[in-house]
């Protein structure tokens, strides 16, 4: 707050003694219960949070300066009529796009490496071989997984003693018909209490360590497959358990994948290579007139046309994700132009994009939506002066000696005063 009133001091901006009187009666938190000023109250408030009346007054004058220059900036911060209709208008405006997107790592259909291929980048460039293989260890180093199923008794972790033997009864009920034979999965679909396995018949796929509590993880990996566990309680209820298959660890040297590694590094090269020279010859076709679409059919290629698109600040474009510079350049396309001539390169993809129409807000839309629009940009631009002056107010203070930084109260989580 003291750069904000050293601020308004310098822009002339004054607090009489008069005004703080006046500011101190009318605090409700000084009154008494019949809602007169009390300097009883104002005392004892002021000892105990401020140590001194000097230091509550100086921080209560500063608090008004500051209120003050935000005053001031409020007055400079407004917004036309004009400027909130378009703001209005761009923020509802709305495209239809036609957008084909290639797979830069996706082989080419029938693509296989050859013995030279092979034998050329191993010599040559297998360090990024190596590479790849740093990066996917996951791949290569799985540890021990185990398949099973549960039936699950829902039980609350503070549920009353005759709830949790009611509910211990009705599982041990259950383990006894498995024991005589019934099936695992039927049983489960008829009484378990989890909807996230209930209809797979229990059915939890494979997992690994720490991704399941850990009694249940003990029982899961403590069973032989094929084999029933007895009633097992954990803060989700009761559960019994069969596991169907274990995996044992596996741990893939970079030798036993090598060849594979440089293959599969292959068969993107040769991605790239055929998603460049598809979207070349589609951008080729666009330059000479003709539209994305058409050209597309003719490649026979796939297009999307994922739904309208609004400016958005994340760069959202449907179908294609987070992509502000493609959201970006098709607002910003001329009227007259529907294929935009140029590839994007997003991540892994080649983009094209035409715009199919694009949809204006109706008069009555936009005038409805003008005064909220004007109070949030009035709001937005407020604090934007306020955070810009003051900035730059706290630059001139540091360059001229002028603001102290307390290194002692940045780690109470003060900071800088002047």
């Amino acid at each position: 707050m003291a750069i904000e009133a050293s601020e308004a001091e310098r822009l002339g901006l004054r607090v009489s003694d008069d005004e703080l009187r006046q500011t101190i009666k009318d605090l409700p938190l000084f009154h008494d219960d019949e809602g007169h000023f009390s300097p009883e109250r104002f005392k004892n408030f002021v000892e105990y949070e401020y140590g001194t009346e000097r230091h509550f007054v100086q921080m209560l004058r500063d608090d008004l300066l500051a209120q003050k220059l935000g005053r001031l900036v409020a007055a400079n911060a407004q917004i036309s009529q004009v400027e909130a209709r378009d703001a209005v208008v761009r923020r509802l405006e709305q495209l239809e796009l036609a957008i084909v997107a290639f797979d830069t790592t996706r082989a080419p259909d029938g693509f296989e490496a050859n013995p030279d291929q092979l034998k050329e980048l191993l010599g040559k460039d297998e360090a990024r071989v190596r590479a790849a293989y740093q990066q996917h260890l996951d791949r290569y180093h799985i540890p021990e997984q185990v398949h099973a199923r549960h039936i699950l008794f829902k039980l609350a972790k503070d549920a009353p003693p005759e709830q949790v033997e009611a509910t211990q009864k009705k599982a041990e009920a259950t383990r006894q018909r498995l024991a005589a034979g019934a099936d695992f999965a039927a049983l489960a679909r008829e009484l378990s209490d989890d909807p996230g396995s209930k209809e797979k018949g229990g059915d939890l796929g494979f997992f690994q360590r720490g991704q399941m509590v850990p009694a249940f993880e003990q029982a899961a990996f403590s069973l032989e497959p094929g084999k029933i566990s007895e009633p097992l309680r954990t803060d989700f209820g009761v559960h019994i358990l069969k596991v169907e298959e274990r995996r044992p660890a596996e741990d893939h040297t970079y030798e036993e994948v090598r060849e594979q590694l440089a293959r599969e590094l292959l068969a993107q090269d040769a991605g790239r290579v055929q998603a460049r020279k598809d979207a070349d010859e589609l951008l080729e076709g666009i330059r000479k007139g003709r539209t994305l679409e058409d050209v597309a059919r003719e490649m026979r290629l796939s297009i999307q046309r994922p739904g309208p698109m609004t400016r958005r600040p994340d760069g959202f474009v449907p179908g294609l994700g987070v992509a502000p510079e493609i959201q970006s350049a098709a607002f910003a396309a001329p009227a007259d132009e529907k294929s935009l001539p140029r590839v994007f390169e997003l991540g892994n993809r080649l983009v094209l994009v035409e715009i199919l129409e694009r949809k204006e807000p109706s008069e009555e839309e936009v005038s409805k939506a003008i005064p909220d629009e004007i109070q949030q940009l009035t709001q937005e631009k407020r604090q934007r002066l306020q955070a810009a002056w003051i900035d730059a107010r706290r630059k001139t203070l540091l360059k001229e000696g002028e603001l102290k930084i307390d290194l002692a109260a940045l780690g109470r989580g003060g900071g800088a005063r002047p």
